[in-house]
């Protein structure tokens, strides 16, 4: 079995608050230093019930602007709950994972994280420890605008979490396959 060091999660959502209603939780296992090498992908179409999640008139009108394949994406017949959604991203990582110090990624330090964040918390309680540690996070829109020259790969379907997450953890491996050229190069 493969073990992977890295997690690239990406959401689609029904608001850009902290508290919005996670509609699509995505994930992609991978290895950041191996690059070309495939990793494990995970998606759940989800339902948020709890009354403190929200949702915004202007994503819901972006929503409808979107593509149909995105919108299609969203139409799985198999919708579980996101407290579901969120134990299975768990037990993904419980799995899958090479050890405690694997880093997490997510496009935008200010809206995946807080968002999931705010899921856990709600569906588990405020006390609740994220699966992983808060250094572990990481910003991948910060490393692409550090390296400009490697082009971000484009997902197949875009607003499809599991898909933006693959294209994400792709383009990370392209920039860490750079940094190791750039190092032989010294």
């Amino acid at each position: 079995m493969t073990q992977y060091t890295d997690l690239m999660i990406d959401i689609e959502t029904l608001d850009t608050r902290p508290t919005a209603k996670i509609i699509q939780l995505g994930a992609y296992l991978f290895n950041a230093d191996k690059q070309n090498q495939n990793g494990i992908g995970f998606i759940a179409n989800t339902v948020c019930t709890h009354p403190s999640y929200t949702e915004s008139p202007d994503t819901l009108k972006w929503w409808e602007d979107q593509s149909d394949a995105a919108k299609k994406g969203l139409r799985h017949p198999h919708i579980e709950t996101i407290r579901m959604g969120l134990l299975d991203l768990i037990n993904g990582l419980d799995f899958h994972m090479a050890d405690e110090k694997y880093r997490v990624w997510a496009k935008g330090a200010d809206f995946d994280f807080p968002i999931v964040k705010n899921a856990f918390e709600t569906e588990f309680g405020e006390d609740y420890k994220l699966p992983w540690k808060y250094s572990h996070q990481n910003c991948c829109r910060t490393v692409f605008k550090l390296f400009p020259e490697i082009i971000p790969i484009e997902p197949t379907i875009a607003h499809n979490a599991m898909r933006d997450a693959k294209a994400q953890a792709q383009t990370i491996q392209n920039i860490y396959a750079h940094i190791a050229k750039l190092r032989g190069a010294t």
